[in-house]
């Protein structure tokens, strides 16, 4: 399992990608770094790719516990990227556990033309930076 994040302060922006296992620790993992990261800023946007995972090992409490979890603000658009349906059913049940707790622009997607434009950029300049994100780990 690897994580990848880029805070593009400029931008306003988190680029994360998640490559390999996605389990309950990647998640908390990925929470804990955002949190500490000294340029992230709960305003800003979101996409996270799970395009890279091959296997999945969250429960749907899991899911539930994580949601819980406030890291982004109620009006923060985060677009989260899937390839599979697995991926879709667990990103969305996310997405309703945080609406229900007030955060509703939770958007899943497809592909990266859905997800840049959910969060007001264009598909060109999401993909080049999430394809960045292999090179370095931050």
């Amino acid at each position: 399992m690897a994580i990848f994040i880029e805070v593009d302060s400029h931008n306003r922006i988190v680029f994360s990608r998640v490559d390999g296992v996605l389990d309950f620790a990647a998640c908390k993992e990925h929470m804990t770094r955002l949190r500490a990261d000294p340029t992230f800023q709960q305003t800003y946007s979101q996409v996270l790719d799970f395009r890279n995972v091959d296997r999945l090992e969250l429960s749907p409490d899991e899911v539930r516990i994580l949601a819980k979890q406030t890291v982004f603000s109620p009006t923060s658009r985060r677009a989260f990227l899937v390839s599979t349906d697995l991926q879709f059913g667990l990103a969305r049940m996310f997405g309703t556990h945080r609406d229900i707790n007030g955060e509703g622009f939770v958007g899943v997607f497809r592909t990266v033309d859905q997800a840049a434009d959910w969060i007001g950029h264009k598909p060109e300049f999401v993909e080049e930076r999430l394809a960045k994100l292999g090179t370095t780990n931050v």
